[in-house]
């Protein structure tokens, strides 16, 4: 079962990559890249970074989703938006990257809006550093 964010304090921290799948409007889901990893920080004063490698191995940008900036959260619509001041993929800087966030059994999930297409699903663990 699901539950939204209810406080900012329960995301701040370090996060590890679980998972990122694509859901199709359709239903079908579609698990995306082989082998990849990383992390999201979402820190007490406002800062944030994300790291996923798409691959084991990156060869170039195209391999991985890098961005660090800042973030806001509307706890009534469980939501997180992510402002970028550097991005791997430059289309993203100062660009807003709402993500629709919940809880589910202590794993933080992100979904971004999508497209006619679907939309993305990131899943991750709270980092033991």
């Amino acid at each position: 079962m699901e539950t939204k964010i209810k406080s900012k304090k329960s995301i701040l921290g370090t996060w590890n990559f679980v998972l990122m799948e694509f859901i199709k409007n359709d239903g079908k889901v579609k698990k995306v890249g082989t082998q990849t990893g990383g992390m999201l920080h979402y820190g007490r004063d406002g800062s944030m970074s994300a790291l996923i490698t798409l691959k084991r191995k990156p060869r170039d940008l195209d391999d991985l989703i890098a961005y660090s900036g800042t973030y806001t959260m509307d706890l009534k619509s469980s939501t997180i938006t992510h402002l970028p001041k550097v991005a791997s993929r430059l289309h993203n800087v100062n660009t807003p990257l709402l993500r629709y966030a919940s809880f589910r059994n202590s794993k933080l999930i992100l979904e971004n809006a999508g497209d006619s297409k679907g939309h993305y699903r990131v899943i991750w663990k709270r980092a033991k550093l």
